[in-house]
């Protein structure tokens, strides 16, 4: 439990399970690398928190799931989960809050109560095969778009989700 808010000056990969609770606090990246936060195959990040953030504006992405070389056999997870409507975790990243890579697989999210957003891109991307997606009361905003399931699953529960691309004109493309 972060007992304030905490700068992190380089990348933070993620083996096995960790857990993270923001406690009201945020983690900031000081660093212009790819990510913020990598959870390789195998292994679990669970963010929790009371109106908690992870900001990594400086970032292409806060929180990418797998990394060139792991091995898909076992999932990357990612939990986080608010308090309530009124206590959400906040997610923030440049181009994507969290992200996978469609070359790889098996991955696992839970997002309940989160407030994700993305200041250039997409919030959320699931490219990759063989995986799982549940979004529960989230709300989101990105210039492209909120969510974007290339491949996998994905369900969207709960009456309190507010998705928002805020472009001022879209397009597709085939996936591929």
């Amino acid at each position: 439990t972060l007992s304030e808010d905490l700068e992190l000056y380089e990348p933070v990969d993620i083996y096995g399970e960790t857990k993270l609770d923001l406690g009201g606090y945020t983690v900031v990246s000081k660093h212009s690398e790819e990510y913020l936060f990598a959870i390789h195959n195998g292994a679990t990040l669970n963010v929790t928190g009371k109106k908690g953030t992870i900001d990594a504006s400086n970032n292409i992405v806060a929180i990418k799931l797998t990394v060139k070389g792991d091995d898909p056999a076992q999932p990357a997870k990612l939990n986080i989960t608010g308090k309530s409507k009124s206590y959400p975790v906040y997610v923030k990243g440049n181009w994507y809050a969290i992200s996978g890579n469609g070359s790889r697989a098996n991955t696992d999210v839970y997002l309940k109560y989160v407030n994700i957003s993305a200041i250039s891109g997409t919030a959320i991307y699931q490219p990759q095969p063989e995986s799982q997606m549940v979004i529960y009361n989230v709300v989101g905003t990105a210039p492209n778009s909120v969510v974007e399931i290339r491949s996998g699953n994905a369900n969207i529960y709960g009456f309190d989700n507010k998705l928002e691309a805020t472009a001022d004109s879209f397009s597709a493309e085939k996936n591929g």
